[in-house]
């Protein structure tokens, strides 16, 4: 992920710096976003799934340990070229178990479709 400083891989480091445990790299959230089962139980496989947009408003950092949930709404699916591309749009909460936001996820993913496949 590219988080160089020790709060994010160092205990003592991060507690020293005023953290319960390991801070949550901030773009770590949307890997979690992914392996969720929100785009299979939509039938997205992500061997299929393009990125095409992504954007992230942060309330708090998530800590290890922390137990966080992902409540998706898909906002909106659009159909292109045929039904062979799909856009879909989809804005997620994160929020901790004692309800306390962590983050709104906000994403758009092109999927590809087989002809004749949408």
């Amino acid at each position: 992920m590219g988080a160089a400083d020790e709060i994010f891989h160092d205990v003592a480091a991060a507690r020293a710096a005023g953290h319960p445990d390991l801070p949550v790299p901030p773009t770590y959230l949307f890997c979690l976003e992914l392996e969720r089962e929100g785009l299979a139980g939509i039938g997205v496989s992500l061997d299929r799934v393009l990125h095409v947009e992504q954007g992230f408003e942060y309330h708090e950092l998530a800590h290890a340990g922390d137990r966080i949930t992902f409540a998706p709404v898909v906002v909106s699916i659009r159909s292109h070229r045929r039904g062979r591309l799909e856009l879909i749009t989809t804005d997620t909460a994160v929020t901790r178990a004692d309800g306390a936001a962590v983050a709104d996820l906000h994403q758009v993913l092109a999927v590809r479709h087989a002809e004749g496949t949408p």
